[in-house]
């Protein structure tokens, strides 16, 4: 994403091409911070599945058949709902990720992950001041 805009926003393909103009009436646009994956708990987030694929030593099953496919995702998400996690979803979760590769963006994830973790401190030592003022007092 390049820039928002009140009817849309501007991107740039991932391959650096030319920006464009993506209307909010015609697309809808989900950051991928938002998307989770149903499990048999709580839903797992889109990056730590991601991040499991990047980690993982098995390789992605060339074609689209369904069973390699997930039987590919049970071995990265086992504990991934298999009611409702759909092989039409595991396609797209496949296919994002082989974007992002190939852009080599999947070095986003840590760097985003760091920023989490840097944040969480600052909050964590910022309730510890108010404390810590609050018992001086």
């Amino acid at each position: 994403m390049e820039a928002k805009r009140e009817n849309g926003l501007i991107v740039r393909g991932l391959s650096g091409d030319k920006k464009r103009f993506a209307s909010s009436r015609k697309h809808m646009f989900t950051p991928l911070d938002n998307i989770t994956i149903y499990t048999d708990q709580e839903g797992l987030p889109i990056v730590d599945v991601f991040r499991r694929m990047r980690d993982s030593s098995t390789a992605i099953p060339a074609g689209g058949d369904g069973k390699a496919l997930r039987d590919y995702f049970t071995e990265i998400v086992p504990e991934h709902d298999v009611e409702r996690v759909y092989s039409s979803d595991i396609k797209k979760v496949l296919f994002w990720f082989t974007q992002l590769m190939d852009a080599d963006l999947l070095r986003l994830l840590d760097e985003d992950q760091e920023k989490v973790s840097s944040t969480d401190l600052e909050e964590t030592r910022s309730k510890e001041d108010k404390k810590s003022s609050k018992e001086n007092e």
